[in-house]
């Protein structure tokens, strides 16, 4: 292993694809690294493909006036985010499609960290899932999650039990997002040890993100941000009540950044949305979140096909299961949030959290 001062931490975590959440967890882990004198390099696991393949998608992303297969689209949606994701993460590895790609990086680096995301729910096809359990990093290198998500309360990879088991049993420390997935790492992967730790968006503060936000002025209008993913019309519903209530809020929608057209706003774009709200609907994990950052009123929407564990374990550490609605059911009363209880819970979450990461890779890295 390459032999330095400062320790160099790969960073492995679903591709990016638009993706607003993904992308700012990544850029808040990268960034809460480098405050602690580290050097994060992001690992860009890509889908693997066919080498015959891979040519004939370099033409089609750059040819224009087609969209075959989508590829193009899914290029220009991602190239629109590129220019922000490497000024505030420079650090960054070419497309990697294969495990022995990412065995050679991992080779020069004192450890990797997967997370924090969804890495362990295998949604994705052609992602080599067991490489988000670190099968590719060698010995002598550490092993470690961080925030890791299965997404869903039950392991949804039943015929990889036996070799994710055998993976986890070789991590260093092992941090999951969600206390369901404590249940599954300890009945399920055999793995008793794992910690709940918070997103890693969390470990930053408000200020943080306002640094990376444009440069301008706020919205002159008191605004009610709806960052909803799937349609729903109980979100329009508590929209609609909210505004009738107060005459002078305007509505701002944002379309989920993954599947909207290349033209959807910057990150950095995103990010003012939520600190210059006065109100968020969302049904977005990370737009959760980002409300919470910014101390804003919220009321996230509860998606059982993408997953409610995320929502309740946040939500229930900080005491805001209010604020989560489920089944479609309006709350009677649209209430403000008190954030004073709010903070305190969160500031002890928030130094576990680091404190478990710092620990993790500080020390020897033999096994």
């Amino acid at each position: 292993m390459k032999q330095q001062d400062s320790k160099r931490i790969g960073i492995l975590t679903l591709p990016f694809n638009g993706n607003y959440g993904g992308m700012i967890q990544s850029v808040a882990l990268y960034r809460f690294l480098e405050q602690q004198g580290m050097e994060p390099i992001i690992l860009r696991k890509k889908l693997w493909r066919p080498k015959w393949q891979r040519p004939i998608l370099a033409f089609l992303r750059k040819i224009p006036g087609q969209n075959l297969f989508g590829v193009r689209e899914r290029y220009m949606r991602q190239m629109a985010h590129e220019l922000f994701l490497r000024q505030v993460m420079p650090s960054m590895t070419l497309p990697i499609y294969d495990t022995s790609g990412m065995s050679r990086i991992a080779s020069q680096l004192d450890a990797v960290v997967v997370g924090s995301d969804q890495v362990w729910r295998g949604y994705l096809k052609n992602l080599d899932f067991l490489n988000y359990f670190l099968d590719f990093v060698p010995d002598g290198v550490k092993r470690i999650s961080y925030a890791a998500s299965f997404g869903l309360s039950d392991w949804a990879m039943p015929h990889l039990t036996a070799d994710a088991s055998k993976l986890l049993g070789r991590f260093d420390a092992m941090s999951v997002r969600e206390h369901s997935a404590i249940t599954i790492c300890r009945e399920t992967l055999e793995r008793a040890d794992a910690h709940c730790t918070l997103d890693p968006t969390l470990l930053l503060d408000a200020a943080a993100y306002e640094r990376m936000m444009p440069v301008g002025d706020r919205s002159e209008h008191r605004t009610v941000l709806m960052y909803v993913l799937d349609k729903n019309g109980v979100m329009s519903e508590i929209e609609m009540r909210l505004r009738t209530d107060d005459g002078d809020l305007h509505t701002q929608v944002i379309e989920n950044g993954e599947t909207g057209k290349a033209s959807a706003i910057s990150l950095p774009e995103w990010l003012r949305a939520f600190r210059d709200a006065e109100h968020v609907l969302t049904d977005s994990f990370h737009g959760m979140v980002f409300s919470i950052i910014f101390r804003k009123n919220f009321y996230a929407l509860g998606n059982r096909e993408r997953g409610l564990d995320r929502f309740t374990s946040l939500l229930g550490q900080l005491g805001l299961e209010d604020r989560l609605v489920l089944d479609d059911a309006v709350p009677d009363n649209l209430s403000h949030i008190d954030y004073a209880p709010v903070e305190k819970r969160l500031a002890v979450l928030q130094q576990d959290s680091k404190d478990f990461l710092l620990r993790a890779l500080q020390g020897s890295n033999e096994i």
